[in-house]
């Protein structure tokens, strides 16, 4: 019986000597903006998480 592995990240990881379970924490999709926001300059970039 192989150890169970839960995986954050990527599915491109497989593994013989363990099962995993591919569970991502990011959703990476393209986002839907101004594309002209783009060639401001800013001087911090911050990321939020939205919990459901």
């Amino acid at each position: 019986m192989k150890p169970v592995v839960v995986m954050t990240q990527t599915n491109d990881m497989q593994s013989d000597l363990v099962s995993i379970i591919h569970k991502p924490f990011i959703d990476i999709k393209p986002l839907n903006f101004d594309i002209h926001l783009l060639n401001q300059r800013y001087d911090w970039l911050i990321f939020h998480l939205k919990m459901l």
